[in-house]
């Protein structure tokens, strides 16, 4: 209990000894939890966007008058990456295309016989896969012709790769900077009472002992950061999904749930604490074997 109780009141002693670096710190550390977060927040918005789009996307495979649907339906569903399968009778094709042309849709009724051919509307998993599920259906026999939005396919295939390494690169970044922030701040700690940490070691305290102060020193101020930009990045997120979903509310910009939440606050929170205690290691323990070193 005592040893408990020494390592906390030295590391808030060492907290606010040199109160202007730990504000410092804590300030420097939000803002780079701000880009990690924010990194995230924007990266599964944009995801759910164009899952969104990518579902909306569809195949339209027809069919040759005279198919069986018991015999192809089974084959089609086969084909990897098709998610769901729907028949449009030449009645419903009809109808629709009746409901688009509005006031216009008399024309139709010039045509006499319903001209448009039965088809399947086809769903994939994801924009990517479409070709491949394109290509597939060409090879079936029944199928006359297939046609789908190829290029918005491609294009929304390649955003989603551009976005997931732009997010690789800004986390990377801002955890490089969050590791060289702590570990400065913590060797600086070390470094002001270095005198008294030999004496502890010759006198026989032990390595943990003696570091343990410094890294819950990490731990803090690395929480800290990570709570005070998961605060900070609700907030703005909610304020940012209100206003995108009212100006273009066919994107339907997620709002923070429980899952994302709970995701955001690991993230940064528990990434703050870890890291702000591997940091603290790394600077404690070096000075550490110095002061243990043989004269």
């Amino acid at each position: 209990m005592a040893t408990i109780k020494y390592i906390l009141r030295d590391a808030f002693r060492l907290l606010f000894r040199h109160w202007g670096l730990t504000i410092l710190t804590w300030v420097t550390m939000m803002a780079v939890f701000l880009a990690v977060g924010g990194s995230f927040l924007l990266t599964s918005c944009a995801h759910a966007v164009v899952a969104k789009l990518a579902g909306d996307l569809t195949i339209e495979a027809y069919l040759a008058k005279e198919f069986d649907l018991e015999a192809i339906k089974p084959k089609i569903e086969a084909i990897p990456h098709v998610k769901e399968v729907t028949l449009v009778t030449p009645e419903s094709a009809l109808a629709r295309l009746k409901e688009l042309l509005g006031e216009q849709a008399q024309v139709v009724e010039l045509l006499g016989e319903n001209p448009l051919p039965p088809s399947l509307v086809l769903r994939v998993d994801d924009a990517s896969n479409a070709d491949a599920v394109a290509q597939a259906l060409r090879s079936l026999p029944d199928i006359e012709d297939v046609v789908y939005a190829k290029e918005a396919a491609n294009r929304l295939a390649r955003l989603n790769a551009v976005i997931r390494q732009l997010t690789i690169g800004i986390i990377a970044v801002a955890i490089i900077i969050g590791i060289l922030i702590l570990f400065n701040t913590v060797r600086i700690a070390v470094y002001s009472r270095r005198e008294e940490l030999a004496v502890m070691l010759k006198v026989g305290a032990t390595p943990t002992y003696v570091a343990m102060p410094f890294l819950l020193q990490g731990v803090i101020l690395g929480g800290l950061g990570g709570m005070s930009a998961t605060l900070v990045l609700i907030r703005a997120y909610a304020v940012f999904a209100k206003h995108i979903n009212r100006l273009l509310p066919f994107l339907m910009v997620p709002e923070v749930g429980p899952e994302m939440f709970i995701r955001l606050v690991l993230l940064l929170v528990g990434g703050g604490m870890a890291l702000g205690w591997i940091c603290s290691w790394i600077a404690t323990f070096r000075h550490i074997r110095e002061a243990l070193r043989p004269l």
